[in-house]
């Protein structure tokens, strides 16, 4: 299931306007129509986004549940910028790299999977910095648990 994109703007609550701008990938201002999403066969599919983690994905769900979508679009757009970086390459590798330097896994590489060019993990870094996910990540004395807790504690907000 997708939702689509649309340029003509209306008033309504389930659209999300998005700015144009080289970080959106649009030339004019559009709206996610959330009010009209459509089936279509996984081949049809173009560019996706990303999606967001299950704390995030819930959070959001409720507020919009609740009617409160200026906080549900506020979250969408903190994390809009994990999401563009997790596609930044052939996924799973962005996804494989961030989560190696937040410390939750070890950046090993087996073939066909291949670790991102050296820029883009730099740009991952820079994303999950503004997120403030990586914290203590790579610190010996961090555990996986505090790994995850540290993330959902900076995806909740």
């Amino acid at each position: 299931m997708i939702c689509q994109i649309t340029s003509e703007l209306v008033g309504a609550d389930f659209r999300i306007t998005i700015e144009a701008g080289p970080e959106a990938g649009l030339r004019v201002r559009s709206q996610v129509m959330a009010d009209k999403p459509v089936t279509i066969h996984r081949e049809r599919i173009g560019r996706r986004i990303g999606r967001l983690g299950p704390a995030d994905m819930a959070r959001l769900t409720r507020l919009a549940l609740d009617g409160d979508f200026a906080a549900a679009r506020e979250i969408h757009r903190r994390v809009h910028p994990l999401m563009e970086v997790n596609f930044v390459e052939s996924n799973p590798g962005p996804v494989k790299a961030a989560m190696a330097q937040m410390g939750l896994l070890e950046a090993v590489w087996r073939l066909p999977l291949v670790a991102p060019k050296a820029e883009n993990e730099a740009r991952i870094r820079t994303v999950l910095e503004s997120l403030d996910l990586l914290g203590s990540a790579g610190s010996p004395h961090e555990t996986a648990a505090q790994s995850l807790e540290r993330v959902h504690a900076a995806t909740a907000n």
